[in-house]
């Protein structure tokens, strides 16, 4: 496509509600100014094809689409089969992005190419020049019309189009920033290695026009794996195409695309897709991997856990030029009822007995609900001593916690651990977010590298993680050998 535009616009509603607003285009004459009338030519549960009248500037035009349901990120992909005048071809996307529980992001983008030579449809458009000024004019005046009428027509009640099966993930954050800064530096791979932890190399390996194809290579649990990227950049609008043309281990082929979209002067809203499928054979390239619910449970929670870091990381940098950040989630599995593995992460007064690395544990407060102690424990820095404070829900089998006083290689820390029942026992989700304590670190390791610091910070907590799971593990499968 030769021109790209973006519009966009926040409404106080829910995501859900916005979506079904916009899938239901026999609506559109009632909620749009510039829809004259919608003809549905053929649908089905995923898409719709569709015939549009409407006002395009001062003329009326008619154009039939092609609509493709995206459930899975609030989505409608549409292909324009009978463009508009002036125009060869033309696709356009929206996208409801959820910015919080009670207000969402509206963004309709256009994808298009003129006619190569302009037809004598208007007095006012002879040239090929006029053609794009007037197009890009009154998809721009069309677009803001109807993100406005969206906006107020949200809190309307219509039912829910049908949608699509696709895999698919969507993430969002916010930061205070101006959008064009967050595009240059997510756009810049040349910043990956310092800003996500899980990124150890990001290489352009080719380069040409608006596209390049670079090589990561990135943490996958305790392995390093590499895969290539081939990347499209949209400057005007601040989005970033990309595609897998190796893709990652287990999966058959991954695209997605970055949006930076703008909310004022100091403000945006970044939002990531990612659409993927897996191989049709994934055996013999994980030995504890064997089935595609296995696999496809994997790649879930990567994409999943590996993009939550990534925003977090990436606001972080934008906000602070600050690269101490560490997000990280380990997952775990006893083959014991979550209860019992929950009540002994909850019990701290038996850590002492139970846990290798504790030497100490001295409560400050406790009820059903909060407590607060200092903690000794051997690590790999050494004796530590720390001051926890959490939260325990019985109910939901979380716990979560932040330390007012960390080891003294951390500036802050704050977690959660959560126990899930599983098939063969539970599953032990530990999530950790803190910041390191350079010049400390620099001391401790004699090595002023912060990236190569972070690492080994988040080597050591890992460790003590899986060390506190394998001894709850041994504490109650000995209580059973007892019984």
């Amino acid at each position: 496509m030769d021109y790209a535009q973006s519009n966009s616009i926040v409404c106080n509603a829910t995501q859900e509600a916005v979506y079904a607003l916009i899938c239901n285009s026999q609506q559109w004459p009632q909620v749009f100014d510039p829809c004259i009338s919608v003809e549905n030519l053929g649908c089905n549960e995923n898409e719709e094809f569709i015939r549009v009248k409407a006002m395009v500037g001062d003329e009326p035009m008619v154009w039939e689409s092609k609509r493709v349901f995206r459930k899975e990120i609030f989505g409608i992909d549409a292909t324009i089969i009978k463009p508009m005048m002036f125009v060869k071809n033309m696709v356009t996307t929206w996208r409801v992005v959820k910015m919080n529980h009670a207000q969402s992001l509206i963004i309709l983008e256009h994808d298009y190419t003129l006619l190569d030579d302009i037809p004598d449809y208007s007095a006012k458009v002879t040239t090929r020049e006029q053609a794009q000024i007037f197009i890009a004019d009154a998809i721009n005046r069309n677009s803001t019309r109807e993100l406005k009428n969206i906006r107020d027509a949200v809190k309307k009640t219509f039912p829910r189009a049908g949608a699509g099966k696709r895999r698919s993930t969507s993430h969002t954050i916010v930061c205070d920033v101006p959008a064009k800064e967050v595009y240059s530096t997510i756009a810049n791979v040349n910043n990956w290695p310092k800003i996500f932890d899980a990124c150890t190399s990001a290489v352009v390996r080719e380069k040409k026009g608006n596209t390049e194809r670079v090589r990561i290579e990135a943490w996958q649990d305790d392995r390093v794996v590499g895969w290539d990227t081939q990347r499209s950049y949209f400057d005007k609008i601040y989005r970033i195409d990309f595609s897998l043309p190796v893709p990652m281990p287990f999966l058959k082929e991954m695209s997605g695309q970055w949006r930076v979209i703008p909310l004022d002067e100091h403000r945006c809203v970044l939002n990531v897709t990612r659409e993927f499928s897996l191989l049709d054979d994934i055996t013999a390239i994980r030995e504890n991997i064997t089935t595609h619910e296995e696999a496809s449970e994997f790649i879930n929670q990567f994409i999943d856990n590996n993009a939550g870091s990534e925003m977090l990381a990436i606001k972080e940098f934008v906000e602070k030029k600050d690269i101490t950040l560490s997000s990280f989630t380990t997952r775990y599995s006893l083959p014991f009822a979550a209860k019992e593995v929950y009540d002994l992460l909850c019990n701290v007064h038996q850590w002492q007995d139970i846990l290798p690395h504790c030497e100490g544990v001295k409560m400050i407060y406790e009820d059903d609900k909060y407590q607060e102690f200092i903690m000794n424990v051997m690590g790999g820095a050494g004796e530590e001593c720390f001051r926890s404070i959490r939260q325990c829900d019985k109910d939901a089998m979380e716990i979560t916690y932040f330390q007012p006083e960390p080891p003294a290689v951390l500036k802050n820390h704050n977690g959660r651990w959560l126990v899930r029942s599983s098939g063969n026992g539970c599953e032990i989700i530990s999530e950790h977010s803190l910041h390191i304590e350079s010049e400390y670190c620099s001391t401790l390791f004699s090595d002023d590298d912060i990236l190569r610091n972070k690492q080994r910070i988040k080597e050591l907590i890992m460790k003590n993680s899986k060390a506190t799971v394998e001894a709850c593990g041994y504490w109650l499968k000995k209580q059973r050998m007892a019984a």
